[in-house]
């Protein structure tokens, strides 16, 4: 979990460092790209965690 911790945090600080130094520049495409991908990673994130939590927390009926 530590692992996953601190690549999120990379990632953000990455993100928005990239973000300052192309703000102004020609390149648009490039943040407008950046982001998006980052958009479907985090969702993709959430989606994980969600099912993740929904498997651990099910009930299991006892079979006799």
């Amino acid at each position: 979990m530590i692992f996953v911790a601190v690549g999120l945090l990379i990632a953000h600080v990455v993100l928005i460092a990239t973000g300052f130094g192309l703000r102004d520049s020609e390149e648009q495409w490039v943040l407008g790209l950046m982001f998006g991908w980052y958009c479907f990673a985090m969702l993709g994130s959430i989606g994980a965690i969600w099912v993740h939590y929904k498997k651990s927390t099910q009930r299991v009926e006892p079979s006799c």
